[in-house]
């Protein structure tokens, strides 16, 4: 089986790395943050994202940096903050910031506000905090989640449509249970942290070159799923979440649409649908589970070249509200089974902790690329009226592990 290791970047993401870790490990960006730093001991902790337009990749609602769990610098004491991008990411007490990369020395209780990116095209974002810090202060820890806010992609509906009261499709929603991923029903932080991730790769890489958590499910998947030509791809990602954080922020929806058959407007034929695609997944630790829904639901089918958004969310939120659907989370450390027309969601993590999210895919027809990844991200919807709880609303003081 062919392996490539994705190419890391110039720039590897930190929580509060010391100045010994910059220095052996660090990119460009963090040693010039670190030069910067006139403290004896200092930390410094970077983020690397991708946005799009309309997402931000520091917090919208502007507060002071300072954090209270910070040891050794108070809300009067320097702090540095950095950004590198094609244009401004935030603001400080209302002046933007260059992206330029240059250190910018300011108070730690400057207001910071994050800039919705408004560019035609996406835009990679660096950015980086460096802080005078007591030794046990710095966390010494690769991040592999980028933190994004973003808005919902659905709009909210006061009313249905009058095409919305005939409801030709009939879905049965739902899960299949297959058992718990040996050894790792309750997998410590350190054994999720330690997995590489990787997409789209063909089972029989994965039980070669994945990590404990990885082999094993690939060898709980079913045989016909692990043979040479089996057409089945495996994603795995690592989520590191901290209460109010969602993996994505997609709503209930269904796998499959984009593969299924399609109408003349080019939208899915969802009366038929063709060959439906197999799915299997696990959740490993306790935080962020996928979401699903159980029951019976009849729903409308959009009209040719007519505006369906938000018709699905409002009518399974009302099904919810009436009790004809069951909303669940999937079980920790448990593989399942799921296939087109089972309702799923990513749900609000609930407490500090990271997540190994590991999924097959059987009947898409792709060819496998056998490769590891960097990162994943999670997002934080910019409706949800308050925001997270540490500077720049990226940069916990403590590291999300499980509490």
């Amino acid at each position: 089986m062919r392996i490539e290791q994705a190419a890391p970047g110039p720039e590897p993401m930190w929580y509060a790395a010391s100045a010994g870790l910059v220095e052996r490990e660090g990119g460009p960006f963090a040693r010039r943050l670190l030069r910067a730093a006139p403290w004896p001991e200092a930390v410094v902790d970077i983020m690397r994202v991708r946005l799009d337009a309309g997402q931000a990749a520091v917090s919208p609602g502007a507060r002071g940096l300072h954090d209270r769990r910070w040891r050794a610098t108070g809300p009067d004491d320097t702090v540095l903050v950095a950004s590198l991008a094609e244009r401004p990411v935030l603001t400080l007490d209302g002046v933007p910031l260059a992206a330029n990369g240059t250190p910018k020395a300011i108070r730690a209780s400057t207001r910071a506000r994050g800039l919705v990116w408004d560019g035609a095209s996406p835009g990679e974002v660096l950015i980086g905090l460096a802080r005078r810090a007591l030794p046990g202060e710095a966390l010494e820890r690769r991040r592999r989640s980028g933190r994004i806010f973003r808005p919902r992609p659905a709009p909210e509906l006061e009313a249905l449509p009058d095409w919305a009261a005939a409801r030709p499709l009939r879905f049965e929603s739902g899960y299949r249970r297959r058992g718990p991923l040996k050894g790792f029903e309750q997998a410590p932080f350190e054994a999720i942290a330690a997995e590489p991730i990787f997409g789209a790769c063909h089972p029989m890489w994965v039980a070669e070159h994945g990590g404990p958590i990885a082999r094993a499910f690939a060898a709980a998947l079913p045989p016909a799923w692990r043979t040479p030509d089996a057409d089945v791809i495996v994603n795995a990602k690592i989520n590191e979440f901290e209460p109010g954080w969602y993996s994505c922020l997609a709503g209930w929806h269904i796998d499959g649409t984009s593969r299924i058959n399609k109408r003349a407007d080019g939208t899915p034929d969802l009366l038929d649908p063709g060959p439906s695609i197999e799915q299997i997944a696990c959740n490993v630790g306790s935080t962020g589970l996928t979401g699903f829904l159980l029951g019976r639901i009849d729903l409308p089918v959009t009209p040719m070249g007519g505006d369906g958004r938000g018709v699905w969310s409002h009518i399974l939120d009302a099904a919810v509200e009436d009790g004809t659907l069951t909303a669940v989370r999937a079980p920790a450390g448990e593989c399942v089974g799921f296939g087109f027309g089972d309702f799923h969601t990513c749900r609000v993590s609930r407490k500090p902790g990271w997540r190994y999210f590991i999924k097959a895919m059987r009947g898409r027809g792709d060819v496998p690329t056998n490769a590891l990844r960097e990162t994943t991200g999670i997002s934080w919807p910019m409706d949800a009226g308050h925001w997270p709880d540490c500077p720049l609303g990226i940069f916990p003081a403590t590291l999300p592990t499980e509490t």
